[in-house]
């Protein structure tokens, strides 16, 4: 083995420090991070305190169930019937006794608040990280998507889709262990 001055050592090691990619050190972290922060989000309906989001309203509701409903019921109003009683009109939505929370729970996407309907934000959320620069960042594709995301904040607040302590804490220890990664496997 080949003896370094420790002047040489520290030459050989910035030098080799160049070769390490932080891509790689920074993007495996983030992107593992990324999927449990959604899972939290979408599907287990937490925040980052890793507490509910909010309640859904039980308010009655009328609700479309035959158009963006990932469930389709039968049209009924409040007496339960599928016609309207003025006319033999047939109906378009669903009475919900209960409200919204009612209706998720009809549709089997619980009762939990977790920002899931028809799965797209969850989805564009899922693929949203991006590198810009030196940074990875969440970027939505589809403007709708972005317009939920910001009624989401607005209405439960920034920590619904900020990290957790615990994911913080494990994105750091995978950090840690791809630079060690790489660092050793550069010398």
């Amino acid at each position: 083995m080949k003896t370094y001055t420790p002047k040489q050592y520290a030459q050989r090691l910035k030098a080799k420090l160049k070769e390490v990619d932080d891509a790689k050190i920074i993007f495996l972290p983030a992107s593992t991070i990324h999927a449990d922060k959604a899972e939290r989000i979408f599907d287990k309906g937490e925040n980052c305190n890793n507490s509910e989001h909010g309640k859904y309203s039980t308010s009655p509701i009328y609700v479309n169930t035959t158009f963006k409903s990932p469930k389709k019921l039968q049209p009924k109003g409040k007496s339960g019937k599928t016609n309207f009683k003025t006319s033999s009109r047939k109906r378009k939505t669903t009475y919900f006794q209960g409200g919204y929370k009612q209706f998720k729970g009809a549709i089997g996407r619980g009762t939990k608040v977790n920002f899931r309907l028809t799965n797209d934000l969850q989805t564009d959320y899922i693929s949203a990280l991006k590198r810009r620069r030196d940074k990875w960042v969440n970027i939505l594709k589809r403007v709708v998507n972005e317009k939920k995301y910001e009624g989401l904040t607005d209405r439960f607040g920034n920590c619904s889709f900020d990290f957790s302590q615990k994911e913080r804490k494990e994105y750091r220890r995978l950090v840690s262990k791809q630079m060690k990664k790489q660092f050793w496997n550069a010398i």
